[in-house]
């Protein structure tokens, strides 16, 4: 049975037969003596900083429930979701908004990761809920409402598309025991469902960020890049011509250097001219190539003076570009902070 926890019956008038509505205090008794609970949620976006949550969906094998946050504060579940252990699919996700909401879980089993340490390696093994319900229980899970349930709102295909989330958790995680036993990896699981309340902790509250102390050294990194991209424009049209543009730019004064020092191909012939080796070992096909990198010239400072002055463009230019302004781009609104998203277990393999 699905049911609907809400306080506002009156705005539910057509529900589906399948769908009852009901109140806190009935979903609060159902689970009581649960030792483990279904639970997922229905988000208006992926930052528990800026998007709120629709729903929350408890439940189990024979029961879910789909509670209405729009009506019905979380916090009256925060006691029961604290005292259980939560079957989750891709807890961290979920974890970080209940952790916005001042609810920590004490232990968590994640499908996901059960079915990471299951199958690592595994050329194209789908983990997704979809694929673990028809994998385990032989389901198929209709997942095309996902993108409208913001829009939508709790209509009664939404309620049975959120109730389902949680129905075969249970399933899932009984017959990923019998495997994850049989593996002799329940230690490895073990970890990994205590380490992911952690991670999403970690993601949850992000990097703090000093704006004024980064926008100073921004500003001292793009005067280094342009006085040594002087440097180097200045001794190619001083000592050789050949690379200097012959016709005159509207918007500079003088002739000017027609070399890109971002290019390495521009800037290879000129180094060769001056006898300096370019020449390294690919290391994954074990040919000789051409490469100007700050490893293969820093060991040949005493060959030319304007390996160092390229050697400071380089950095400069890697602080402007990589580590300069665009990591304002980065900053959370709300938080002024940086969040960062880690993948707990990498595998090459994995589609989802």
């Amino acid at each position: 049975m699905i049911y609907l926890v809400t306080t506002q019956r009156q705005l539910f008038p057509n529900l589906w037969s399948n769908i009852q509505v009901t109140d806190i205090q009935f979903s609060l008794e159902y689970f009581k003596d649960h030792i483990d609970i279904a639970v997922d949620t229905e988000t208006r976006g992926f930052d528990p900083h800026n998007d709120e949550l629709l729903s929350l969906q408890i439940g189990d094998d024979k029961n879910q429930f789909v509670i209405d946050l729009s009506s019905v504060s979380i916090s009256n579940y925060k006691k029961l979701l604290e005292s259980k252990e939560l079957i989750l699919q891709n807890a961290k996700f979920d974890l970080r908004f209940l952790y916005k909401n001042n609810i920590v879980p004490n232990k968590v089993f994640d499908t996901y990761l059960a079915e990471m340490v299951l199958t690592t390696g595994v050329i194209n093994h789908r983990r997704g809920l979809d694929a673990l319900a028809y994998r385990y229980c032989n389901v198929n899970l209709d997942k095309t409402i996902r993108g409208e349930i913001h829009r939508e709102g709790l209509s009664s295909r939404v309620i049975k598309y959120a109730a389902e989330d949680v129905a075969y958790l249970h399933e899932i995680k009984r017959k990923q025991e019998v495997k994850i036993l049989d593996a002799n990896l329940r230690m490895a699981l073990k970890l990994d469902n205590m380490f992911v309340k952690s991670l999403a902790y970690i993601e949850y509250c992000g990097i703090g960020f000093d704006q004024i102390k980064w926008k100073i050294k921004c500003e001292k990194d793009i005067n280094n890049l342009s006085e040594s991209k002087i440097e180097l424009d200045q001794w190619v049209k001083e000592n050789n011509s050949k690379y200097v543009n012959s016709q005159y730019d509207l918007f500079e004064e003088g002739l000017q250097c027609g070399i890109n020092w971002n290019s390495q191909k521009q800037v290879i012939p000129l180094f060769k001219e001056l006898g300096i080796n370019t020449e390294v070992v690919d290391k994954e096909t074990g040919k000789t190539k051409d490469s100007i990198d700050v490893t293969v010239l820093n060991l040949q400072n005493d060959v030319h003076p304007l390996i160092d002055i390229y050697i400071k463009y380089s950095k400069a230019h890697k602080l402007t570009s990589t580590f300069g302004l665009n990591y304002f781009k980065f900053i959370n609104k709300a938080t002024g902070r940086i969040h960062t998203t880690y993948k707990q277990i990498i595998d090459i393999c994995d589609p989802d």
